[in-house]
């Protein structure tokens, strides 16, 4: 088969095309999850979890259920806390 350039108008709509079906998969997304307010507080909290995992007396985790359940977040500071702070992995808590 042979190439011909003759059809700009062809190659130019092949081109928008596929650029057209490039973007549907773009996602508006919120900022991330270390820049919301509830980030620290998890952060602190999985922190202390991980610390104190250390100790001989048994402790439950250190989170605010609520907040853990409900904020990305406070989720995400709080498992960052914890594997900072020598959590082996907090996806399991």
């Amino acid at each position: 088969m042979i190439w011909r350039f003759g059809r700009p108008a062809s190659l130019i709509g092949a081109v928008l095309l596929l650029a057209a079906c490039a973007g549907d998969n773009a996602v508006v997304q919120g900022p991330p999850a270390s820049d919301q307010p509830d980030y620290p507080a998890g952060f602190t909290d999985g922190c202390s979890t991980a610390q104190a995992k250390g100790s001989k007396i048994p402790e439950k985790p250190h989170r605010n259920q609520t907040l853990y359940d409900q904020s990305e977040g406070y989720r995400a500071g709080w498992r960052a806390g914890y594997g900072s702070c020598g959590g082996d992995d907090p996806l399991r808590r």
